[in-house]
């Protein structure tokens, strides 16, 4: 039986404090989500690169059970996809049969909501279109293994898309829909701008190698730490299953060989989950162990990116901070001035200061710029946290 809120109140005024609390508190969560998505898709990084914490709080804003975001390629394909949930095997299959199984225009499926005709939020409420779904590859290979029944998109079209699931039991309402028409615009602002002012951070501090044929079609050789990169860039026809060891050079290197003569090196970045993998490519020759000629080869290092932005909204939303206070340590953090912060912000002196002070209690530190170094940690500690989520995706791999 559901359970009410006077349930818990002894008389009635107490009933009328517990409801008024109640509702209070769910204000001011939904606030606190709808401001963090806001700054998380304002930073400037691109969707791909706030992936995780764009779905979780998009979740936890409608209470749903797990989140997918699936993104559209220059060629007008899905290129790339972030679920929160699904195992190793089922990601595995998503990434090596993705046109076969979950792409077909018969049925429903991530390219047609993306693409298709009707409203941005709930083409999945309109009549007809959850039967629909249960008759598909998307809800038989993907949602039935881990408990997930209904599906909830919202769209931002040609672009891409976030898609909420839950269990049996819990069926997406319009009520839904409508507490999604605030992130709506946030979304496509997060697709559409990329700022050349992020500051991207490398991952870790091991080089990661492969070697392919000169045209690009043969992969030679990779090491382990490339390995790990390219299996947990969830790219879509790249070649690049997750469960097992990459058998042939993935398509974007194709793309750096047809590069190298024009560019001597030739680089390029894809958007992945969480950040950016950039990719630089060089001629190079090797001695063959048989005595044979020297042969010439590709030489291509690769290096997983984060935005820092997105590691320091992440540290200050765990942070006792109001809205406003965020900001200010955010510029701080971003290696802002005082005067250009406070000036942006429209705070008079005195409003400043007493700003200030909350923060630089709730950091432990004592003037701006012991403030402002914080970020070095920050940034270390979100690598270490995505380094360590990558090691135990690879340690479930067959």
């Amino acid at each position: 039986m559901l359970l009410r809120p006077h349930d818990f109140c002894k008389d009635t005024e107490n009933r009328g404090n517990c409801v008024h609390s109640r509702l209070a508190r769910g204000a001011i969560r939904r606030r606190r989500l709808l401001e963090k998505i806001a700054l998380l898709c304002h930073c400037g990084a691109g969707l791909q690169a706030i992936a995780s914490p764009f779905c979780a709080a998009v979740r936890e804003l409608i209470d749903a059970d797990a989140g997918l975001l699936i993104w559209i390629g220059d060629d007008g394909q899905p290129s790339g996809f972030y679920h929160e949930t699904a195992p190793p095997e089922l990601k595995d299959l998503f990434v090596t049969r993705f046109d076969d199984l979950f792409n077909d225009g018969e049925e429903i499926s991530a390219h047609g909501l993306v693409c298709g005709e009707g409203p941005e939020i709930g083409k999945m409420l309109a009549p007809g279109m959850q039967e629909t779904f249960e008759r598909g590859n998307i809800y038989h290979h993907l949602c039935v293994p881990i408990n997930h029944r209904y599906m909830l998109d919202m769209s931002s079209r040609g672009k891409g898309a976030f898609f909420a699931f839950n269990a049996p039991n819990r069926p997406f309402t319009q009520l839904h829909a409508e507490a999604l028409a605030p992130v709506a615009p946030l979304m496509a602002i997060a697709l559409d701008e990329r700022s050349d002012s992020s500051q991207w951070c490398r991952l870790g501090t091991s080089s990661a190698h492969l070697v392919a044929s000169l045209d690009g079609h043969e992969l030679l050789a990779i090491d382990e730490e490339a390995e790990r990169l390219l299996c947990n860039s969830h790219l879509l026809r790249q070649n690049l299953p997750m469960l097992a060891q990459p058998r042939t050079a993935p398509g974007f290197v194709m793309i750096l060989a047809s590069l190298i003569g024009q560019l001597q090196p030739a680089e390029m970045s894809m958007p992945v989950p969480d950040g950016r993998l950039h990719c630089s490519a060089k001629r190079m020759h090797v001695l063959p162990g048989d005595g044979r000629d020297r042969q010439e080869v590709l030489m291509v290092d690769l290096e997983l990116q984060f935005a820092k932005e997105v590691a320091l909204i992440e540290f200050l939303f765990g942070r006792s901070l109001t809205a406003l206070q965020r900001k200010i340590a955010y510029d701080a953090l971003l290696g802002h001035s005082r005067t250009d912060c406070r000036e942006r912000l429209g705070l008079s002196a005195e409003s400043f200061k007493k700003h200030l002070r909350t923060n630089f209690l709730e950091h432990g530190v004592d003037n701006w710029e012991a403030l402002s170094r914080l970020s070095a940690t920050i940034v270390a500690d979100h690598a270490a946290a995505i380094v360590r989520r990558w090691h135990v995706a690879m340690d479930r791999r067959l």
